[in-house]
């Protein structure tokens, strides 16, 4: 099963851009005043700022692995490295909660190294829908595992 948030973190930076474009178009057509051109220049760099740090996330689980990537929707690679890949044995329990459209993903996971270990991971932009999923999927791990 793969579940991924590719399309709205790539509608949400096609649009980010749009704004900043128009934005900045009226400021430099409306205004004449040196302030104006430095508070557009300060919104443009922080639009900058959050089309940089804007991920998808691809929640893939398949065989006994489970497989979490994050790249930038406008990376045209063939292969994403994983951001996390562990065996389904390893999770011991999971949280999900959901704050303003941001999911969080917390995973317990034992290691032979530190017992209850934590990722935890942001799932911007997932519909109800791909949280149901994800969250039956991880319930049907820790069940097989407990």
């Amino acid at each position: 099963m793969k579940i991924t948030n590719y399309g709205f973190t790539r509608c949400l930076v096609c649009a980010v851009i749009l704004f900043t474009f128009l934005l900045s178009l009226a400021v430099v057509f409306i205004s004449h005043e040196s302030k104006s051109f430095i508070i557009i220049a300060v919104i443009c760099a922080a639009m900058i700022f959050l089309i940089w740090r804007i991920q998808s996330v691809t929640y893939e689980v398949s065989g006994s692995c489970l497989t979490i990537r994050k790249y930038h929707p406008f990376t045209f690679k063939k292969f994403y490295h994983p951001y996390i890949e562990l065996p389904q044995s390893s999770i011991s329990n999971y949280k999900i909660s959901s704050y303003y459209g941001i999911t969080k993903l917390t995973l317990r996971i034992n290691t032979s190294r530190k017992k209850d270990f934590k990722i935890t991971v942001y799932l911007l932009g997932f519909s109800n829908s791909q949280n149901k999923k994800i969250k039956s999927s991880l319930q049907m791990i820790t069940a097989a595992h407990q």
